[in-house]
Parts: C-alpha cells; sequence; structure tokens
C-alpha cells in the first residue's frame, strides 16, 4: 500500500506537470522497507515499474565507488527523517535495558551522569532531565548532549560514549544544520556510516573468546551490569536497532546521489537543502494550517479545499515575511521577529554548492580514514586488520 500510494502520487503529479524528487517519513520501519525496495537497497520490488519509467534519474557512478551500494538508476529518492534518527539513537543510549558496546569501551549514561556531577554546568550546560529516557521525542536535547562532547572526553574510559554522540552529531550537521555546505554534509554522512559500519563489522568478526572476555571484564563493573549482560544472548544486542542503521546508510546514499543528480546538471542547484527533506517541514506546515482556525474555534480538522485557502494564505504571509527581512526598499510591512527565527532566516539564505564526484571521492576518503583513527582507542584495530579493512 505504500509503495502503491508513492507511485499514484509521482504519477499524478507528473500528469499536472510536477515533478517528485523524493519522499521522506519518520524512520517507521514499514516505511523504510518501502524505500528499500522502492531504491533497491539491498531489497529487490518484483514486477517493477521502476526500471522502464521515462522519467528515471540515472548516475554514472564509478566502478572505484566500492562503498556506494545503490543502483545507478532511480525514480525518485527516499530519505528518513534525520531528527528521528537522533531521537532513535538518543533512546538507545538512555534506555535502562540497553547495553551498547565498542570495542573495549561501555557506551553509558553513568559518564554523562559523571559529567554533570563533577563538571560545572556553566562547560557542558546539561541538567539531569536532558538524560531522561522517559522523553522519547526531546530533540533538542540530541543537540545539547553533542555539545557537550569536548567535555565528556575528560571523563574516564569515556571514548566508546564519545564515539557514539559523535554519530548523533554528525547526523544533525549533515541533514539538520542549515548552514552546512555541500561538501562538508558528504563527508559528515559518510563518516557516520563508516563508523557504523567498522564498529558492525568489529562485532561480527572478533574471536568469540575475545568476546566474552571483554564482556565479562565489563560485567564484573557492577551488578547491574553483570544482570544487564546476562541477558543479551547475541553481538547484535550490543549495536543499535537495524533500523537505525539502515536510516543512516540510505540518508547517505541519497545525498551522494543527489548531489551526483546536481553535479551532472540534472537538477536545480536547490534541490541540496537537505534540511528541508524531512517531515518536520510538512509536520510543521500542518501546524501552521490549524493555527489558521479562528479564536473561538473548536474545530481542528478541516477540508482539502480549506486547507488550499489555508495553504494560499500562509504563502501570502510567508512572502510578506521574506521582504520584510530583507533589503527591499519598498517593503511596507515589518514584522517582530523572535532572535531566533531571525537567526534560522540568516540560514535560509546561504546557497548550496556544486562539487564534483572527485571532491566527493575526496570527502569520502577523508570520512573513512578519520572513522578509523575514532575507533582506534576502542581496541578494534587487530580484528579489522586481520580481515584486510584496514592496514
Amino acid at each position: 500500500d505504500i509503495i502503491r500510494r508513492w507511485f499514484k502520487v509521482f504519477e499524478e503529479s507528473s500528469s499536472q506537470g510536477i515533478r517528485i524528487i523524493g519522499y521522506s517519513t519518520d524512520a517507521d520501519a514499514k516505511y523504510l522497507l518501502g524505500m528499500r525496495l522502492v531504491s533497491g537497497f539491498f531489497a529487490t520490488l518484483l514486477n517493477s515499474p521502476i526500471s522502464k519509467h521515462s522519467l528515471l534519474l540515472p548516475i554514472d557512478i564509478p566502478k572505484s565507488w566500492s562503498w556506494f551500494f545503490l543502483p545507478r538508476q532511480q525514480l525518485f529518492l527516499c530519505m528518513q527523517d534525520a531528527i528521528q534518527i537522533c531521537t532513535k539513537l538518543r533512546n538507545r543510549l538512555l534506555s535502562t535495558s540497553a547495553v551498547i558496546m565498542m570495542g573495549d569501551g561501555l557506551v553509558s549514561i553513568d559518564y554523562l551522569l559523571q559529567l554533570i556531577e563533577l563538571r560545572s554546568k556553566f562547560n557542558h550546560n546539561l541538567v539531569k532531565s536532558d538524560i531522561c529516557p522517559h522523553d522519547k521525542q526531546n530533540y533538542r536535547s540530541c543537540e545539547k548532549l553533542c555539545a557537550a562532547i569536548e567535555c565528556l572526553q575528560e571523563i574516564k574510559d569515556s571514548h566508546a560514549t564519545v564515539v557514539y554522540l559523535s554519530i548523533i552529531r554528525c547526523i544533525i550537521i549533515a541533514f539538520i544544520d542549515p548552514s552546512t555546505p555541500t561538501a562538508t554534509r558528504i563527508y559528515y554522512a559518510w563518516l557516520a556510516v563508516f563508523v557504523c559500519r567498522l564498529w558492525r563489522t568489529w562485532l561480527n568478526l572478533v574471536p568469540k573468546q575475545d568476546f566474552n572476555d571483554r564482556i565479562s571484564q565489563m560485567a564484573n563493573h557492577s551488578d547491574i551490569a553483570k544482570d544487564k549482560f546476562k541477558q543479551k544472548t547475541t553481538k547484535k544486542c550490543f549495536f543499535i536497532t537495524s533500523t537505525a542503521f539502515l536510516c543512516i546508510e540510505l540518508n547517505a546514499h541519497n545525498l551522494t546521489y543527489l548531489t551526483l543528480l546536481v553535479a551532472e546538471d540534472q537538477l536545480p542547484l536547490e534541490t541540496l537543502k537537505v534540511s528541508l527533506f524531512n517531515s518536520q517541514t510538512c509536520e510543521n506546515f500542518f501546524r501552521l494550517s490549524r493555527s489558521m482556525s479562528g479564536t473561538f474555534s473548536t474545530s481542528v480538522n478541516f477540508s482539502v479545499q480549506q486547507f488550499l485557502n489555508r495553504q494560499e494564505k500562509i504563502s501570502f504571509l510567508n512572502s510578506i515575511k521574506t521582504q520584510s527581512n530583507s533589503s527591499y526598499p519598498s517593503s511596507k510591512f515589518v514584522f517582530p521577529n523572535h532572535h531566533k527565527t531571525q537567526q534560522n532566516h540568516k540560514y535560509s539564505t546561504i546557497q548550496s554548492e556544486k562539487i564534483t564526484k572527485q571532491q566527493v571521492q575526496e570527502q569520502v576518503d577523508r570520512a573513512f580514514k578519520d572513522a578509523v583513527t575514532l575507533l582506534l582507542p576502542l581496541g578494534i584495530e587487530d580484528v579489522l586488520k586481520e580481515a584486510h579493512i584496514v592496514t
């Protein structure tokens, strides 16, 4: 049903002269499977109408790109909401039942508690409510946790937690921050991917005896930790969820695909504003539409025609607001703006830049080297060398 709906919307829009570039959802497992089937990302859709479609977006992928797994012909692109990915990773970190192990280190909330108790809030800006596991959609907490990475490095044995938070920070910089240049987006997107790939590869390849010895050593820290480790029976229990991992992979691949389409002049430069490629923008638009009801109105729903009328009003308001924020001398309307809104407007005026395939390759190579460097202190080097992944 999901895939049929996507194709139906695509065809109807095409008949009206509208070219849909892609779809974005909120990291739901069903939608993720639909995206993998449509894009051919380690999944195959039987009787797919994509291969013979006249509106395909093909790209020329160099044969040397062994790290890229997306097929070279796509009808539309798919991305998962980066804010939802960040909150999923945060919830995994704060879970009372999950145990995340990365080499010799343990990804744990305990190091954050030590930071809050031992260091001044002036340095890290964290409070205990930021690591509350009950608030599962607290994206602001993700930003604050990532901002405290430098302070967290001062806590003993916290490097695994630092690496884990670095993955979240990479996602924020690559897909959420509107001021990030295109080359930097590519770098941080693939840095997150390579850290996860190397981490997962180590989990799969580490000898069982060595792995059990590490578990025994970590379980001796406390009785609570010992009980947690006993409940974990497979190696994948010590990794992030497969949904979160696939979302990170899918976003990085589609960002690269989109960058190549712009580099080959198949799409305009404006499509590189991937910070808008998330469901939060749509949800915010619906909230604005709903807020346009009268003061004394209790109705929260409206028809399609009413929604289109409100959309037209919002469009006019945004146009007036844009002119009032610009340097147009003819602007007669001045809207009072909150300082955060003014800052967001400043970022929205930053133009994305086109980069070449060579620049993409350079950023990906740098991301891989930095991912290896980031993980080496955790004692995973020997396993990766035996597998000839690193030299």
